[in-house]
C-alpha cells in the first residue's frame, strides 16, 4: 500500500441535487478515473465557508477528495494506492 498526499487542482464531473453532491468522475494527470464507491462525504470549514470532504473508490484505489464552496474548485488531497 502507498499512501501519497497531494493536494492537486482536478477536474470533476458530479452531480448536483436537494441532497448533496457526490464525484462521479475526475481529471488527474491525463487520465479520467469513474467513482465505482463512495465511501464518506464530510463537511470541514475554511474561514466561513464549508469545504466538502470525500473518500471515494476508483479502479481498486482511494482518493480524497474536496470541493471548496468559496471559490467552487475541486482538489485531490490524498491517494491510497492498492498495489
Amino acid at each position: 500500500m502507498i499512501i501519497e498526499d497531494l493536494r492537486e487542482p482536478v477536474r470533476v464531473r458530479a452531480d448536483f441535487s436537494g441532497e448533496g453532491v457526490v464525484p462521479r468522475l475526475f481529471e488527474r494527470r491525463g487520465r479520467t478515473y469513474k467513482v465505482d464507491a463512495v465511501n464518506g462525504h464530510w463537511i470541514d470549514r475554511e474561514g466561513s465557508s464549508p469545504v466538502h470532504r470525500f473518500s471515494v473508490q476508483a479502479g481498486g484505489d482511494t482518493f480524497f477528495l474536496s470541493l471548496r464552496t468559496v471559490d467552487m474548485t475541486w482538489w485531490l488531497e490524498k491517494v491510497i494506492l492498492d498495489g
